[in-house]
């Protein structure tokens, strides 16, 4: 296991992850389902279920964006792995063991 999912887990926010993660994988598979039937099915329906998968896969990434969050000081961690860069001292990623902002480590 990595640093952060030890992190996510000592945090209590395990769940959480699963749960936006799952939003974006089914998200990707309503998108990649419609693109397949793109030839048999009507340009609405196509249009339809698109435009579901895209917003499933989004809500997820928001919500894990918004939910994953340092307990001590309220950091969005993915946003800040999302948002910043890898030289950046606020970026969080898989190898960081503890907050980059205050250094809550669980």
């Amino acid at each position: 296991m990595s640093a952060a999912k030890d992190l996510l887990a000592r945090s209590g926010q395990t769940g959480k992850f699963m749960s936006g993660f799952v939003l974006v994988l089914i998200g990707g598979a309503i998108v990649f389902i419609s693109g397949l039937l793109i030839g048999r099915a009507s340009s609405a329906l196509y249009a339809l279920s698109s435009s579901l998968g895209v917003a499933i896969g989004l809500g997820g990434f928001v919500y894990l964006c918004v939910a994953i969050r340092c307990p001590d000081c309220g950091a969005k961690w993915i946003w800040l792995m999302a948002s910043k860069r890898r030289g950046d001292p606020l970026h969080w990623g898989w190898q960081n063991a503890a907050c980059p902002v205050c250094g809550y480590a669980g």
